[in-house]
């Protein structure tokens, strides 16, 4: 508040003590000529230097900022490996750093008040040597001189006034600039032009809205996709098809490319190269908003927020209380639920209260398949469902889901092979490529392909060797 009151305040103070000393003394407003640009020009070096200085510094503060946060929020894995010694160090170097950057424009921003009083000293000088010379030879009354020697102070004063002002602006806007750099990023998916959105010919699909056909199915044609950034594919060549309304499990081992692949269909990224149909068409020519409708995804690093129960499943906070509650009991979460004194309403985590409820990594799994459950959306794609559930919970979601998920499709990604085997079809997928695709009995009738390998390989733990 107030830099703004200094911007416009300044300006007007400028300009008004300007035309009174130009009335008083046009000669020995001349003077002014002088300073005011080599002033003016002082400051425009000092801004150019700070504003590179500030943004060094903004990136001093972020990583300042990162260092106490993933203290903050790894604290158990840091007491758990004795590492306190080495994060006080980390978090030492970068508060020097930020240090020395907050010095370094500290010493630029200071060297401006050194510069502006010698501005106006030397102007005063100059003023009372003319002027007075002007007093002696001519007559220039030294009221005059005074009233003159006055407005020039005030001058210098506005000018001093707005560089002090607009270094402020040239902090604030090195703090705009890193913000305008995420407000600005272009989104790498986007709808195409109105006139070339697919709207389906139902009456009910009339707005646009993307209603698969029970009978239709979903291809990746061709499909190459590597992220942002980087030179390695994570997808490479991609092609199979599965039908709309069956179970469909991807398998596969760590960075195969199960997730990509499912982040592709949910079209949270394009591909770089190949098509991606549903129902025949191009899903780049679905309306994006109406498309994502369809899907209703748990991925594996899912996220819940500091609010309500209800509020976490529903993803709003009006919603149909009944159909939440019922989400909760088909994801295995209704025993926990009836401990909750305040039932849906219970907060959760403590980040914003403290009666806020911590919920274990099993429980958090079963909210978030919950809120899958409730989108009741025709795809349900979860990927490493079960993953924190212990094999009696685990077993429980999986002897429901049949009933749950009945008409809908469901893709599962799982490295626990046994709830693979109540799928319609498994897709194996190994360096990016799908390189099997049927059956459980199809796949594990094929001793040397993948599926057999990694299906004995886990079999073989439960397996009890006969004895000797």
């Amino acid at each position: 508040n107030m830099g703004l009151r200094m911007l416009v305040r300044a300006p007007v103070m400028l300009f008004a003590a300007l035309a009174i000393s130009i009335s008083i003394n046009p000669r020995l407003a001349l003077v002014l000529l002088v300073v005011i640009p080599l002033m003016i020009l002082a400051i425009g070096i000092l801004m150019k230097i700070c504003t590179r200085l500030f943004e060094i510094m903004q990136k001093k503060i972020d990583g300042l900022n990162n260092t106490l946060q993933e203290n903050l929020v790894a604290i158990r894995v840091v007491k758990a490996f004795v590492r306190e010694d080495h994060e006080r160090a980390k978090f030492k170097k970068s508060n020097d750093e930020l240090m020395m950057a907050g010095l370094n424009v500290g010493m630029k921003v200071i060297a401006i008040m050194p510069i502006m009083m010698l501005a106006m000293n030397g102007a005063t000088v100059a003023v009372l040597y003319l002027g007075g010379r002007m007093v002696m030879a001519e007559g220039f009354l030294l009221g005059d001189l005074q009233a003159f020697i006055n407005y020039i102070f005030q001058i210098l004063m506005s000018v001093m006034m707005v560089a002090m002002a607009l270094l402020q602006l040239t902090r604030a806007q090195a703090c705009a600039h890193r913000i305008n750099e995420v407000l600005r990023t272009e989104p790498s998916v986007e709808n195409k032009p109105e006139e070339e959105i697919f709207r389906p010919a139902s009456q009910q699909a009339a707005s646009g809205r993307v209603l698969p056909a029970p009978m239709g199915r979903v291809e990746f044609r061709d499909v190459s996709f590597r992220y942002p950034g980087s030179d390695l594919w994570a997808l490479r060549h991609v092609n199979m098809k599965f039908q709309i309304g069956k179970r469909l499990a991807i398998v596969g081992e760590n960075g195969s490319g199960k997730t990509t692949f499912i982040k592709l269909l949910c079209r949270l990224y394009d591909p770089q190269e190949g098509q991606i149909l549903l129902n025949g068409i191009d899903i780049r020519k679905y309306r994006y908003d109406d498309y994502m409708r369809i899907f209703s995804v748990v991925f594996q690093d899912f996220q819940l927020i500091c609010q309500p129960l209800g509020a976490n499943v529903a993803g709003s906070l009006n919603y149909d209380r009944q159909r939440v509650q019922q989400a909760l009991v088909d994801a295995g979460f209704g025993d926990r639920l009836a401990t909750m004194e305040k039932g849906l309403d219970t907060m959760l985590y403590k980040d914003l209260t403290q009666d806020g409820v911590e919920v274990s990594g099993g429980e958090a799994q079963k909210i978030a398949i919950a809120r899958a459950l409730y989108k009741n959306a025709p795809f349900i794609i979860l990927d490493e469902p079960t993953a924190a559930l212990d094999p009696i919970a685990e077993a429980e979601i999986y002897s429901k889901f049949d009933d749950i998920a009945k008409g809908k499709t469901v893709l599962y990604i799982s490295h626990r092979l046994s709830s693979c085997k109540f799928c319609d079809e498994i897709a194996v997928f190994a360096n990016g490529s799908v390189i099997q695709q049927g059956t459980h009995q199809d796949l594990l009738a094929d001793e040397t392909g993948k599926y057999s390998q990694l299906w004995n390989a886990q079999a073989q733990y439960y397996v009890q060797a006969p004895s000797a």
